[in-house]
This record gives structure tokens, sequence and C-alpha cells, in this order.
């Protein structure tokens, strides 16, 4: 977890617990087994007779902190292996989503922006379109609602 910049950030780290679950399935409590940029290996608490997963399905892995703030990745499912089918391979597909227990919710999430210059000191920028710029957008809203990902 990364405080240090005024960011809150969090990685599948290796021996976190957290929750997985499908589109419109159940969450299962899973740990963490191993984890790359792009793939990550988790352990389902329970053994399973029959897979609760097949491989494409898209679904989600969220981690709440003791701070009340949850930490949600998207993914896919890559691999199901093992008699009980309580390995699973997760191929991530998009950024983190942070999202804070606060009187007012904050989502933070990369977006990708196009900016078109209106005005500026050098003249000659004016009309000039900034493409591939990427800021970190925060959202507000006050709500009254239990934050979630889905």
């Amino acid at each position: 977890m990364n405080k240090q910049d005024g960011t809150i950030s969090c990685e599948l780290v290796p021996g976190l617990g957290v929750s997985v679950h499908g589109r419109n399935g159940p969450e299962f409590p899973a740990q963490v087994v191993t984890n790359s940029p792009d793939e990550a290996w988790l352990r389902l608490a329970r053994t399973h007779t029959q897979s609760p997963f097949s491989g494409g399905d898209p679904v989600r892995i969220k981690y709440w902190d003791e701070g009340a703030v949850v930490y949600c990745w998207d993914g896919e499912i890559s691999k199901v292996v093992g008699p009980d089918h309580q390995h699973v391979s997760i191929t991530i597909t998009g950024p983190s989503v942070t999202l804070q227990r606060r009187r007012a919710f904050r989502v933070s999430v990369p977006i990708p922006l196009n900016l078109t210059v209106i005005d500026a000191a050098e003249t000659k920028l004016v009309g000039e379109v900034l493409t591939d710029v990427r800021r970190r957008a925060s959202v507000w809203a006050d709500l009254n609602l239990i934050p979630s990902c889905t």
C-alpha cells in the first residue's frame, strides 16, 4: 500500500485476503498466491466439487483495508486448476479502482484525456490538441450508501 505521495493504492501481494466474484455469482473468499502486473493466482478458501468459474468469465477481485477503503480489480478467468478447483488464475484487464468510505465518497481511477488549448501565453499553442494526457480524477457524491465497486 502506498500512502507516501498522498494517494492511496494497493497491490495484489501474496498472502493478501481478497474476495472474487463473477458478474452475477456469489463472492468467494480467496488468498493471493502470486501476482504479476497482468495476472494473479488466487487460492479459494473452500474446495469445490465443480468449478465456480469457467475460462474467460469476467470477475472482480475486492480487498477491504482497515481504513474502510475498498480496492477493486477487474479481470478474466484464465485457468482453474486442481482436483478441488481451488486454484484460479485471473488476467487483470484494467486498472485498479479505489473507493474510500467517507461522508462524501471519492472514486479514483486513471482517465485518458484529450485536451484542446483555448488560451495560452504563447498564442501559437491556441487550438493545439494534446493527446495521451493521463490524469487522476476524483468524482465526489454525497451519498449514504455502503460503497461497492459493482
